[in-house]
């Protein structure tokens, strides 16, 4: 029987990098028989087989193919691994003895075990059977675990089910439950205390003594141990071992110790250890060993000790330094386990393992040139160390160099087949090159070498995910939070997993376990890594606010991931896509887009042109967005053709439509796109049509450096857009049109994880004309800007420095009719702007603090000639872990932006600072805001802010004036059930300007208050089904300029606007029935910026409204 003990598998990922055999993949093996029912995966040690013709039994290999009939035994402390014909992976212990029967049926497949212990995972879709002497066991994809001794057999199943049958009875089995038989009794059932148990033979511990060393040892027994080792003869060195051992010599002692662990033999290994030290309580290599063993069952402060002991008795011990170096990583010290790595090198400069060693801690700060340094020093001194060229394999594949990372990979197979790790490795180069399914096989056989370790079954899960396979994902992502609940990686990945499933409430609870578990995950992040992934993660828990129907905890996620991550790409999307509904945010909305894009070193999805708010692949690219060791996400990304297309239809003629193709490769990317949309309005001359066509590359040279370009069109002809407070208040001949031609090139440098430099520059040919009864006015500009953005991060503060230069020639044509006569009017002038920025965000304990400023220098040769320098302040104060408060203070310049995108950050602490004002516009802004959750489910927030802004020039129409705006908004969300999430806003926003009396400007009230109660619920389903619901109450209260004075006119109203929609299987898309003011409410409402009257979209229409809208993403 296996004894049952407890080994905690927190730290399982870090030491899967030595196990001595040889392996190789099974698609490329020529068969032995016919037909193949299984194929060798993985041999460690010896194993023989039996033909089924044949009498006597004969050596296997790394080519072995097995068929009906053939019996197989693994001799002592020998281990292999079978890939069987119907999807199931298949291990064997040592002692194991199985035979391959012929199947019942066509239908039915089996094998007999007659003795040992196999361990099962099988994804195979129809029933199968395993006989024993005492029990059989029928499955239909699982995971479990068959012992057979001389008088029982013992079914542990991890996952699914299995039918657990013999004459006396039956059980039915199902995840943490096992069954005992003996001879002549029925299956009794009994709970697992740990399903590990199970498997303890299978599991790894890492390598600290460098084997290859020993070949060169004056004890014979050893040298020829170790050869007969190198050979695979597991069985002939352990006996050499035993000889000399007996003789209780240290060294002999502590190499069979190391020997034991490296097959999985942990009780032999212990009582090797404890003799060890009952000898000699100061023997450095014993206390090494022995720190290793605590560190793998978690027990860290044992760890330390132990290791810290080693190397006080051999300060000069590689072992023991390399021991203290794992040590050290498991109590999330990275620091100090480099320097004990290093160190380690500096003592023995010619171990192998030290380097490798070294080149993994180099790796976790994504030190590229040194990992690499490192693996290749590590190379050249032994290359026939496996996890010198594993490591070097992942410094390949981190540097995207996919050839030479597979030799390495597939070298580090060849000398230790046992080894998961470049299993992981090169199936993680054959999906980046296009090969989904076999890599994913490459994956399932990681997972079967160590079942036992949660990180790889979270990968699987995620290829799994990756092939649309969601329910067998999700299998793997609840084991893995079995096997190490404090990794967060699985409870990231199902998060993501249930939200394309419409269970946004569970995603929710998912990903804020993910936020929780972060930290955990310092025993192979960097600090600074790590402040990325909580931004990635922020980010997925954004994503899941929207879905839901919570915009305002949406935002919040997006600017706290900033704040943790200011280079964060994913970050600046959100709220890129979060500001396109919010009026007067258009220069923060196509900003943040912009920083997005440059700061992806990798672009992983199309660029749609519209850049809209729906976004087929949002899940697509979820989770942290730099590759290191053991956070291979991005990887996924693999070569492919990448398709979008979307159509609308609705009321008022409105039809529209874009589509989007992307070409995927190794180091670039490319991709077009066309959008149009097109309505009649819902009065006269209401009209608009727009396409916008764009095509976007970017090549990635090196880990450091990537590159990218676009040039994009616009075209648009609108009637006149703005809806007033008189509905029939309209110009009847307006007509504009907008034709635009821009380009645009930028890099995106990273030499560390501390610094990201982005640069940009564009260009625009923009013709801009105006008509209307009596008079037309036409702008050509021609502008060139050029911008830089430097962020500097540390784990004391954050450096976010730019500059930037622009230059615009502009050709203003008016011309209007005079008493019969056409007076044309023509003007040009050269716009000049130079802009600099500076912001220095320092954490503390309790929040986090930010200053900094921008200076703005703009002539525009005739009305505005001005240089400003503009302060900012902020503060966040987390006053517990469920209340936080926010204040700032910052002073703006409304500058000259070609296509309205700048690279200078637009939110201080989650305040906008750019709105759609009138150029050269200065504003000082006030802002506060505090957010509670009550509980996991309940959350509130207040903001509060107040605006002022100066125009400094003077024209027939815009006085000299001030204008002040207060705006402030209450929320609270509650998600009711794991299917309704159920939100209530408010929001005051008021409007008042200095004003000439009987200068009447209809677009310009001299006031305007809007109170907007807004109640809404959204329901999602796991079929794909939601709807959302949301009811508004508008109070509007105008005061407009007259010949005399002001008049004063309101309105109040409500609006329910209603939607239903179903995500396609698959997240192959969606399709959306919209309904907006769903009973028909006629009202008076301005939906028009009150500062500088220009045309904003409006939130309600006096009529009911419904749009039909498909989306379909391959």
């Amino acid at each position: 029987m296996v004894t049952r003990y407890t080994i905690t598998t927190t730290f399982k990922h870090l030491f899967l990098f030595w196990l001595l055999s040889l392996s190789t993949s099974t698609a490329l093996h020529a068969d032995d028989c016919q037909p193949v029912v299984a194929r060798m995966v993985a041999l460690q040690g010896e194993a023989e087989v039996r033909r089924s013709e044949a009498d006597s039994w004969g050596s296997v290999n790394r080519d072995s193919s097995f068929c009906p009939g053939d019996q197989l035994r693994v001799k002592d402390n020998s281990r292999v691994g079978l890939q069987l014909n119907n999807e199931t992976f298949l291990r064997l212990s040592e002692q194991s003895n199985i035979r391959f029967a012929p199947p019942a049926d066509q239908q039915t497949s089996w094998l007999e075990i007659i003795k040992g212990i196999a361990h099962f995972i099988s994804r195979i879709t129809r029933p199968a059977q395993v006989n024993t002497p005492y029990v059989n066991a029928s499955i239909e994809g699982t995971e479990f675990t068959v012992e057979v001794t001389d008088s029982t057999t013992l079914i542990s199943v991890a996952e699914g089910k299995v039918r657990a049958h013999n004459s006396q009875g039956e059980a039915l089995l199902s995840s943490g439950e096992m069954a005992e038989t003996s001879q002549g009794n029925a299956p009794v059932v009994s709970q697992m205390v740990n399903p590990l148990d199970a498997v303890q033979w299978a599991l790894y511990y890492p390598a600290i003594i460098d084997f290859t060393r020993q070949g060169s040892s004056a004890n014979d027994s050893i040298n020829r141990s170790y050869q007969a080792y190198r050979q695979g003869k597991h069985s002939e060195a352990f006996e050499l071992l035993e000889r000399s051992a007996s003789e209780k010599d240290s060294d002999t002692l502590n190499f069979r110790a190391a020997l034991n662990l490296a097959v999985g033999q942990i009780e032999a290994a212990t009582r090797d250890i404890q003799q060890l030290l009952a000898d000699n309580p100061q023997n450095a290599t014993a206390l090494a060993l022995k720190s290793i063993v605590a560190t793998i069952q978690n027990q860290q402060d044992s760890a330390l000790s132990s290791a810290q002991q080693a190397v006080a008795a051999s300060p000069d011990s590689t072992t023991a330094l390399l021991a203290l170096s794992y040590a050290r990583q498991s109590r999330f010290e990275l620091d100090k386990a480099l320097d004990a790595a290093t160190e380690a090198t500096r003592q023995a400069p010619d171990n192998a393992l030290a380097w490798s060693r070294l080149s993994q801690l180099h790796l976790m700060f994504r030190q590229m040139d040194e990992a690499t340094a490192a693996a290749q020093k590590a190379v050249a001194i032994n290359p026939q160390i496996a996890l010198s060229q594993t490591t070097l394999g992942f410094s390949h594949l981190i540097e995207l160099d996919l050839e030479d990372a597979r030799q390495a990979f597939q070298q580090a197979i060849s000398l230790d087949q046992a080894s998961p790790m470049p299993r992981l490795g090169l199936g993680l180069v054959t999906i980046r090159e296009g090969d989904l399914s076999e890599g994913r096989q490459l994956l399932e056989t990681a997972v079967h070498l160590d079942p036992g370790n949660a990180l790889l079954r979270s990968y699987l899960g995620k290829a799994y995910y990756e092939e649309k396979r969601n329910d067998e994902a999700g299998k793997q992502f609840e084991l893995a939070k079995q096997r190490d609940p404090l990794d967060p990686t699985a409870w990231f990945y199902d998060a993501i997993l249930k939200q394309s499933e419409n269970r946004p409430v569970e995603a929710l609870v998912d990903i804020q376990n993910a936020i929780d578990l972060n930290d955990k995950r310092a025993i192979y992040r960097s600090r600074l890594l790590l402040d990325e992934d909580r931004a990635s993660r922020n980010i997925s828990q954004a994503n899941i606010y929207t879905t839901l129907g919570f915009p305002r905890l949406a935002l919040k996620e997006s600017w706290q991931s900033l704040n943790s991550d200011p280079a964060n790409a994913s970050a600046h999307q959100f709220l890129s896509d979060s500001y396109a509904g919010i009026i007067r945010h258009e220069i923060a909305q196509v900003s943040e887009l912009l920083q997005a894009q440059l700061l992806q070193s990798e672009i992983t999805a199309p660029i749609s042109p519209s850049a809209s708010e729906t976004n087929l692949f949002a899940f697509e690219n979820s989770g942290p967005s730099i590759t290191g060791l053991n956070e291979y996400n991005p990887l996924f990304n693999r070569q492919r053709l990448a398709f979008q297309a979307s159509a609308l239809t609705g009321s008022n003629n409105t039809r529209g439509g874009e589509i989007v193709a992307g070409a995927f490769a190794n180091r670039g990317m490319i991709s077009a796109g066309h959008f149009r949309e097109s309505s009649d309005g819902f009065r006269e001359n209401n009209d608009s049509e727009q396409t916008i066509s764009n095509l976007f590359a970017q090549f990635r040279l090196n880990h450091e450096l990537s590159i990218q370009g676009e040039v994009k069109q616009k075209e648009g002809e609108f009637g006149d857009l703005l809806l007033r407070f008189e509905p029939d208040s309209f110009n009847e001949s307006l007509r504009r049109n907008i034709d635009s031609d821009s380009y645009r090139i930028g890099l995106n440098y990273s030499p560390d994880i501390k610094q990201t430099l982005i640069f940009s520059a564009s260009s625009q040919d923009l013709e801009d004309s105006d008509t209307r009864t009596g008079s037309e006015i036409s702008l050509d500009s021609d502008g060139k800007q050029y911008e830089a953005q430097y962020i500097f991060t540390t784990e004391m503060f954050d450096i976010n420095a730019g500059a930037g230069y622009l230059t615009s020639d502009q050709t203003t044509l008016s011309s209007f009719k005079f008493f019969g006569f056409i007076i044309t009017e023509e003007e040009e002038l050269t716009v000049e702007q130079k802009t600099a920025n500076l912001y220095l965000n320092y954490p503390w304990q309790m929040g986090s603090f930010v200053v900094g400023f921008d200076y703005v220098d703009i002539d525009d040769e005739v009305s505005i000639d001005k240089s400003k320098f503009n302060p900012k302040l902020g503060a966040i104060v987390n006053i517990t872990e469920e209340t936080s408060f926010r204040l700032a203070a910052f002073k703006a310049l409304r500058p000259v932006i070609i296509n309205q995108q700048t690279l200078t950050p637009t939110t201080l602490i989650g305040f906008n600072q750019y709105f759609d004002d009138y150029l050269g516009a200065e504003s000082t802004r006030y802002a506060l805001a505090l957010d509670h959750s009550f509980n996991a489910s309940l959350h509130t927030g207040i903001e509060l802010t107040r605006r002022n802004i100066e125009n400094e020039f003077e024209s027939a129409f815009i006085s000299d004036e001030t204008h002040k705006e207060h705006d402030h908004l209450l929320y609270a969300y509650y998600e009711i059930s794991p299917n309704i999430g159920i939100s209530g806003e408010y929001s005051y926003e008021k409007f008042e300007r200095d004003f000439t009396e009987g200068v009447i400007e209809i677009d310009r009230p001299a006031s305007l208050l809007t109170q907007t109660t807004t109640l809404g619920l959204t329901y999602a389903h796991v079929s794909g089904l939601y709807s959302r619901i949301k009811g508004n109450y508008v109070d509007q209260e105008i005061e407009n300029i007259e010949l005399m004075g002001t008049s004063s006119d309101s309105d109040q109203f409500w609006v329910t606007d209603l939607s239903l929609g179903f995500r396609l299987p698959k997240r192959m898309g969606k399709i959306e029935i919209l309904t907006k003011n769903v009973f028909d409410k006629e009202f008076n409402y301005q939906s028009i910026n009150p500062g500088t009257g220009t045309p904003q979209s409006s939130p309600f229409y006096p009529e009911r409204s419904f749009q039909i809208k498909a989306e379909l993403a391959l």
